[in-house]
């Protein structure tokens, strides 16, 4: 697997562009560069953006984020070699003041759980877009830590990965945190920075307990990933093209 230093080089801006290539699942491993998980491809320059997708043949993008959001932030436009989807995990999206205000640790576990337990029908439309898609493809949100871990969790749990995988993985976009949060400080002129603040935020973020307490509920309610993915309709034909498209 790539790492994050590597992928962000060739994307500035891109803090947690990552390729899910490389991580065991049932049967084998998700091949490398057919399924990448992001932040903000664009933060910087779209036009690199677009070179990034087509120098590794991604022809399919599909942004996680709110309405709002796009409007903020804008996002990738759809070309002759790019298919753009939005697929909008939440209506509304909670802020870096709502996590960094929380009286208890358990904040982003929660929310995570809220995502599987009230959309598992937008979780299962994202999964069929990339089971279908004619050719590599990358999700993001604005993080890329919690709606994109969400997506990233769900495709590995239901190809059957390990909890520890699992985790793994999650964890990792705690390593872009300082980035990001820095990247919009220094954009929106926050002055002078809030060190502590910003420590909370970073600590947070993708913290282990975090996806082992979503594990452990999708467990207790639904006996595992695959029993999750069949008590919310998710078929064992979307999970074996899934299996076709991703694993070696």
């Amino acid at each position: 697997m790539s790492t994050i230093d590597e992928w962000e080089g060739r994307v500035p801006g891109a803090f947690n562009l990552r390729d899910l290539g490389g991580n065991p699942v049932h049967g084998g491993v998700i091949g490398g560069g057919r399924v990448y998980r992001c932040d903000l491809l664009h933060r910087v320059d779209a036009t690199l953006g677009h070179a990034w997708l087509v120098r590794n043949e991604v022809g399919t993008l599909i942004d996680l984020r709110t309405v709002s959001e796009r409007e903020g932030d804008g996002f990738m436009a759809a070309s002759d070699h790019l298919t753009s989807l939005h697929r909008g995990l939440l209506d509304e999206v909670w802020s870096w003041d709502a996590e960094n205000n929380a009286t208890d640790e358990f904040f982003l576990r929660d929310r995570t759980i809220e995502m599987y337990e009230r959309f598992p029908d937008r979780i299962a439309t994202v999964l069929d877009d990339i089971a279908g898609a004619p050719s590599n493809v990358l999700f993001h949100c604005t993080a890329g830590k919690d709606r994109t871990g969400v997506i990233a969790s769900a495709l590995l749990g239901v190809l059957g990965a390990s909890r520890e995988v699992i985790v793994a993985d999650y964890v990792r976009s705690t390593d872009a945190m300082a980035g990001i949060v820095g990247w919009y400080r220094d954009r929106d002129r926050v002055q002078p920075a809030d060190p502590e603040r910003e420590r909370r935020i970073i600590d947070r973020a993708a913290a282990p307990h975090t996806m082992e307490g979503v594990i452990d509920a999708i467990v207790e309610r639904h006996g595992s990933f695959a029993g999750w993915a069949s008590d919310v309709g998710i078929d064992r034909e979307l999970i074996g093209a899934l299996r076709d498209k991703l694993v070696v």
